[in-house]
């Protein structure tokens, strides 16, 4: 209800958008942020605390609301609304608001910055794609005597009536007011021209778009949006469907490939999109189509979130605030990066489908890369460590649900290196796939939750796969590694002729270049299951005295199918060359 005036030792506060029909948006510029779809419209005060764009998470545990729930009335089905309301502010500086947010006993101080704010959720735990803000005030006084900054009063010596709204408001802290004439945190996707208060979401992604304005992303409405990716070509939209004027990309945004309009304009097919000079991403999101990230001149893409956290989606359930860098890949889809890649912070591997690195350039990752899920396919060509380092940084691989597939050419493999010496991998649950293969790596660490494996893909392959030592490390794990589908050379726990044999066969599993690369406890954690050409069952792992790991058998005939033939060789002495660093 609005007060017309103010009453004796106490001060009248009217605030919202006054009497007059304002236009009020949220961040795509047609939605109204009515109460009726959960939005809140609040005045209040921090306190002593200063809000900004990048300490939001602070807000709701420093926000004071005076009064809330003003009467709202929209015009039809427009974005044409108004919303009013006040309350009063007694002698003890409180409020007199029933709104249920409402401290009765709360100081609101002399001189308190106060705010409106809107929301649909205020909770940052609960921070989501979905989550829309504005935050607004008037902090300078302006050319007319009650034209003052919104600042709390003194209601014991001063009953005039005080009227905050936003047509005077000149500072959005989240959001915009004013036709934009100030704008603050938030993505805000689009403008409806003018304005008087418009809210932002937490987002950050910008979408491929090579069509300009028109909806989609393709120009041939056959699902091919080839392009080049550098720092001036209006190749990007800030819309999902592609429906407005394109730009450049903005660092440390989240790339998406690509805009949307689920119709002729979807980018759904086979493309490559050439990155040409560095950019900083905060992530990237591969939704439609088979992309690849294809090297153009000094093309490089360095993960960085700028010390941000943004709302994000990745399409397997999750729907919330991310401060981690980050590749996301949709189920069903195969993305593959051709350019170097590069970060100084950890980065997250995320969603169902599959991540190739591929190509010559360098994956320079000095943190931690976790896969969480999905699939990251290591098939790097050339002799620069695809991911990682060989000196001066160091890439943790850390597996925690997801498979490690590495995957090479038959006839380079012993010169492709996918891995710096350095790559440490740390091993909790999922899957790590050996196709072909001739790999070395930094240490294994085994901290299981539950039985995991690294699966040789069996006789079709020639596979070499090789970790340091790795007795130091932890391997504290309670579940058990087992290696399946390998298609080795086991050790001959016989007494006869080709006792103590063994190694150097089709696959190879290397921790260390000798027999103290592992200790007995560590050791007793990996089993082999079903080794190909053995009787099937689990095996015992020994490690010889070259630090490659093998089951262990007693050749008779009934376990040991080949058992005659391993005789009739003898020992075994056509050990294979290991790739240096192994």
């Amino acid at each position: 209800m609005l007060l017309p005036g103010a009453l004796t030792a106490q001060i009248t506060i009217n605030w919202g958008s006054g009497v007059a029909f304002n236009r009020i948006v949220e961040s795509d510029g047609t939605t109204l942020p009515s109460p009726s779809s959960g939005f809140s419209y609040e005045l209040g005060t921090f306190g002593s605390f200063v809000p900004t764009a990048s300490n939001y998470s602070e807000w709701s545990a420093n926000w004071h609301a005076f009064d809330g729930d003003p009467f709202f009335y929209s015009i039809g089905a427009s974005n044409v609304g108004l919303y009013v309301d006040s309350a009063t502010l007694d002698s003890s500086q409180n409020s007199n608001s029933t709104y249920p947010a409402v401290d009765p006993s709360y100081d609101f101080a002399v001189g308190q910055q106060a705010y409106v704010w809107i929301y649909n959720e205020n909770d940052p735990t609960q921070i989501n794609t979905s989550t829309e803000w504005a935050l607004y005030t008037q902090l300078i006084d302006g050319s007319s005597p009650i034209d003052k900054a919104w600042q709390m009063p003194d209601a014991s010596s001063s009953t005039t009536t005080q009227s905050w709204y936003v047509t005077s408001a000149d500072t959005a802290v989240w959001g915009g007011v004013d036709s934009g004439s100030d704008v603050g945190g938030g993505n805000i996707i689009s403008t409806p021209g003018s304005y008087h208060v418009q809210t932002a979401g937490f987002t950050a992604g910008v979408y491929w778009d090579i069509n300009g304005s028109t909806a989609g992303a393709t120009n041939d409405g056959g699902g091919d949006a080839a392009g080049t990716w550098n720092s001036s070509n209006a190749n990007w939209s800030i819309d999902p469907t592609g429906n407005v004027t394109t730009g450049a990309f903005t660092q440390y945004k989240v790339a998406t490939f690509s805009a949307n309009d689920s119709g002729s304009g979807e980018a759904d097919g086979d493309f490559t999109v050439t990155k040409a000079g560095s950019t900083s991403v905060f992530g990237l999101d591969f939704q439609d189509g088979t992309v690849t990230i294809g090297h153009g001149s000094g093309g490089g893409i360095v993960f960085d979130t700028s010390g941000q956290s943004i709302a994000f989606a990745d399409g397997q359930g999750f729907d919330g605030l991310v401060d981690t860098a980050f590749v996301n890949v949709h189920a069903g889809h195969t993305a593959t990066i051709e350019t170097a890649i590069s970060s100084s912070q950890d980065v997250n591997l995320t969603g169902g489908g599959t991540l190739v690195l591929a190509g010559s350039q360098t994956g320079e990752i000095d943190g931690t890369l976790t896969l969480q899920s999905g699939t990251l396919q290591m098939s790097g060509t050339g002799t620069n460590p695809r991911l990682g380092f060989n000196s001066g940084g160091q890439t943790v691989v850390s597996i925690e649900g997801g498979t490690l597939f590495v995957s090479e050419n038959a006839v380079t493999k012993a010169s492709d290196v996918q891995f710096g010496s350095t790559t440490d991998v740390n091993y909790s649950s999922g899957s790590i796939v050996i196709g072909e293969a001739n790999d070395s790596l930094g240490t294994l660490s085994l901290t299981l939750s539950t039985t995991s494996t690294i699966d040789f893909t069996g006789a079709g392959t020639e596979s070499i796969i090789a970790f340091s030592d790795s007795s130091g490390i932890d391997w504290s794990g309670s579940e058990i590694l087992q290696v399946t589908d390998w298609a080795g050379i086991p050790l001959n726990l016989g007494t006869g002729t080709g006792s103590g044999t063994g190694g150097g066969g089709t696959d190879q599993f290397y921790i260390g270049s000798n027999e103290m690369g592992l200790t007995s406890d560590q050791l007793s954690k990996i089993k082999f299951l079903n080794p190909v050409g053995l009787a099937p069952g689990l095996y015992d792992a020994y490690i010889l005295s070259t630090g490659e790991i093998v089951p262990g058998v007693i050749p008779e005939p009934s376990t040991y199918a080949i058992g005659g033939l391993l005789i009739l060789l003898g020992g075994y002495d056509f050990y294979r060359r290991r790739k240096a660093g192994a």
